[in-house]
């Protein structure tokens, strides 16, 4: 499909968050479910359909009622759940290693399952002053550190 379209399956559904993996979508809606289709070739969609799931499906997981959150990457579908604020996973991860269904995450940030299913270490960055900016640094600090130094400053 080239041309954009009306998804039915969606209609009367008031959609808060839409997210792409390489070939598949999930949408979240503002009661909380989540509607996935797409390429379902690592499971990461469902295990009843095989291939290609062509119309949205509302997904189910056991004993999670609401969604708060969606997220993909690449073959791989992350929700959380509104309740218990538990992060559950399907799909390929890193090192071809399928889950055929939802499952609990032990991260319970999304980035966090990014970074470590992308091997992005976080980053820190750190900056030297040199002797001239720590004096200019200290003389505001010490000047709005005094209210009363400040107001005849400004006044």
């Amino acid at each position: 499909m080239t041309d954009p379209c009306k998804v039915i399956e969606l209609s009367g559904k008031t959609v808060v968050k839409v997210v792409c993996g390489h070939f598949h979508t999930l949408v979240l809606t503002d009661k909380g479910k989540v509607y996935a289709w797409g390429a379902n070739y690592y499971n990461q969609l469902s295990t009843f359909f095989t291939d290609e799931i062509l119309s949205p499906f509302m997904v189910n997981i056991p004993n999670v009622n609401k969604i708060s959150d969606i997220a993909v990457i690449e073959y791989t579908s992350i929700v959380k759940s509104s309740e218990d604020q538990l992060v559950y996973i399907r799909g390929q991860l890193f090192a071809g290693m399928q889950i055929k269904e939802f499952v609990i995450c032990e991260y319970t940030n999304m980035f966090d399952i990014s970074n470590v299913t992308t091997a992005q270490s976080p980053i820190s960055i750190t900056s030297t002053h040199t002797d001239e900016e720590c004096i200019i640094l200290n003389d505001l600090e010490a000047a709005f550190d005094d209210s009363v130094s400040f107001c005849k400053l400004t006044c």
